[in-house]
């Protein structure tokens, strides 16, 4: 067992390093043919890379903690000595197991997350004083740690008492949480962080008259666009589609309400209702329940396996101590599925963009939208090709300038 570990660390290591490839000089031609200038350029790639220090570095951490927990004595141990305090009670131990992980895992990864706050203050990312920001991550750590007990629970129950059906069982309750989630995001846990406004109640309600022109062409069904006050927490420009059913909604940024003209919240505004055009939160949770049966599936077949043959010694799949491989196997997992996740979520996108092309009719403002997003959250302009693969859910700034750039050609023969 101990060639698994060196082998898991040896490709977390590869991995690592394959990111830090530079980009292309096409690319940066590129760029700079998107009227990106060298300053501009130097600043996403200077700040992509520090960005991916300290996700490495998190991710080190998390890896460490799993690997002593799973190939060396201490995960059986620590089990062991919890039944002892519970009397062998399953279900006390399988939560207090749950919990110590929860706790090593915060502990381990808070100087982390301290350091990307103070990151983001170095590049005028960030709004938030420490205690503000202390307490969003405590209601986030909260709100992670009741979600995690819930699904913690629900796994090894169903493990225990359907010990061959449970992987299915268990898709096809993670598709019905994910919608469940998808519904009361927007309704219950983001007003936990901001408040948020419809537009004709904020300052910029004179925006309403044109942005009810651009939803009656679309034909969507929406009441109200809402405004968050991002500004509390950073200066990030965006606007997202949320909830699910009745719940759905799209949620403008106050600062791009400040920082953007007219018409290019319209494409922006238009590039959100593609998504809500599209189905694009439902289809998403059919594919994340597809591939949670997948996963599940092979994630029985290995705790199978490893039943009375690694470091924990299972005595059954539904084992307290087979936790910890089971985050290790989840984290794994993520890391294989993240291109595919990634790969899904980019064509969402370019379908959003096309869409917001077709119903704002104005290529201009989207290429001066997009360029002004990407310049003002410092992103990335110049990604190498394996990093996008790999870790982009939207098409690069470039790559959606072009494609305007194609819309708009062809709109002219």
């Amino acid at each position: 067992m101990n060639r698994i570990a060196f082998a898991i660390v040896v490709a977390f290591a590869l991995l690592a390093l394959s990111t830090a490839l530079p980009p292309s000089d096409e690319m940066l031609r590129e760029a700079e043919k998107s009227l990106f200038t060298p300053d501009e350029i130097s600043i996403g790639l200077q700040r992509s890379w520090q960005s991916r220090l300290l996700m490495w570095g998190s991710q080190a951490t998390h890896l460490v903690l799993l690997l002593v927990l799973v190939f060396t004595p201490l995960g059986r141990r620590l089990v062991d000595r919890l039944e002892q305090w519970t009397g062998r009670r399953w279900l006390l131990t399988v939560l207090l197991a749950g919990l110590a992980f929860f706790l090593a895992d915060a502990i381990t990864s808070f100087p982390w997350q301290l350091a990307r706050w103070q990151w983001n203050l170095s590049w005028d990312l960030s709004n938030q004083t420490l205690l503000p920001w202390l307490r969003d991550y405590a209601v986030g750590q909260g709100i992670l740690a009741v979600v995690e007990g819930v699904l913690l629970v629900g796994w090894f129950a169903l493990i225990r008492w359907l010990p061959r059906a449970w992987w299915l069982i268990g898709a096809a309750m993670a598709t019905m949480f994910g919608v469940v989630s998808a519904f009361l995001l927007p309704l219950v846990i983001a007003p936990l962080f901001n408040t948020f406004t419809p537009l004709r109640d904020t300052e910029w309600a004179k925006l309403e008259p044109r942005i009810r022109k651009l939803l009656n062409e679309a034909k969507v069904p929406i009441n109200d666009i809402f405004v968050v006050d991002a500004s509390k927490q950073s200066n990030h420009s965006n606007a997202y589609f949320t909830g699910f059913g009745s719940s759905r909604r799209i949620v403008l940024y106050d600062t791009l309400l400040k920082d953007h003209p007219a018409d290019e919240i319209e494409s922006i505004l238009a590039h959100e209702l593609g998504h809500w055009l599209h189905d694009h939160i439902a289809k998403g949770l059919l594919l994340g329940g597809i591939a949670s049966a997948v996963g599940l599936y092979l994630l029985r077949r290995i705790l199978l396996l490893s039943l009375h043959r690694g470091p924990l010694d299972l005595m059954a799949q539904h084992d307290p101590a087979s936790l910890f491989l089971f985050m290790m196997l989840v984290w794994i997992g993520s890391w294989i599925a993240m291109p595919i996740q990634n790969a899904v979520s980019r064509h969402f996108e370019r379908q959003a963009d096309w869409s917001s092309l077709e119903l704002a009719h104005d290529a201009d403002a989207f290429i001066r939208a997009e360029r002004r997003l990407a310049v003002r959250n410092k992103g990335n302009l110049t990604p190498s090709r394996w990093n996008v693969w790999l870790f982009a859910s939207h098409p690069p700034a470039i790559e959606r300038i072009r494609m305007a750039q194609m819309w708009q050609g062809n709109r002219r023969m």
